[in-house]
């Protein structure tokens, strides 16, 4: 969800038996246009689903998460990544003016900042949650061949 084109894009496209489809709502770079919350994917279809900087531009995530849990197959993975806040998740819809939204959400077009309580968010749906840091997933060297920015955690759900 959200087209990895680039690096990753790419070195998932040349793995042997591997189908990939890079999804996004208005990125004309995807290879279909899809709105998250109405994903059209049957239940349980995929495997694994890479959901980088995509939820804290989404009015409602809780259905764009139900989603997601709904169309991974059991023993599937989801893998997501937010900007973190050390403090509780703060959103407010009612909120429209990019300059107000960049000052409280970090970016105009971002309808929240993700807490640590994110964790408890997919777990609500119905996913086992573990948070990784990326200080665990190697050097520095290992970080940028993953595109993992510094400091920056993975929830990794599975069903």
């Amino acid at each position: 969800i959200a087209p990895e084109e680039g690096c990753l894009g790419e070195r998932i496209h040349s793995l042997a038996d591997v189908d990939y489809v890079s999804a996004g709502l208005n990125d004309p770079t995807a290879m279909m246009q899809m709105d998250l919350t109405q994903a059209p994917f049957p239940d349980n279809s995929i495997d694994i689903v890479i959901c980088n900087h995509v939820l804290e531009h989404i009015p409602d995530d809780r259905a764009a998460m139900s989603e997601l849990y709904r169309i991974l197959r059991p023993g599937g993975a989801v893998m997501i990544q937010v900007p973190l806040s050390s403090n509780a998740t703060k959103e407010d819809p009612s909120i429209s003016d990019p300059r107000e939204r960049e000052r409280l959400f970090g970016q105009h077009d971002h309808v929240r900042i993700y807490g640590p309580d994110i964790k408890s968010r997919l777990e609500k749906v119905g996913f086992k949650v573990e948070a990784v840091l990326d200080s665990s997933l190697g050097g520095e060297s290992e970080r940028l061949r993953l595109g993992i920015t510094l400091g920056e955690t993975i929830f990794v759900g599975s069903k």
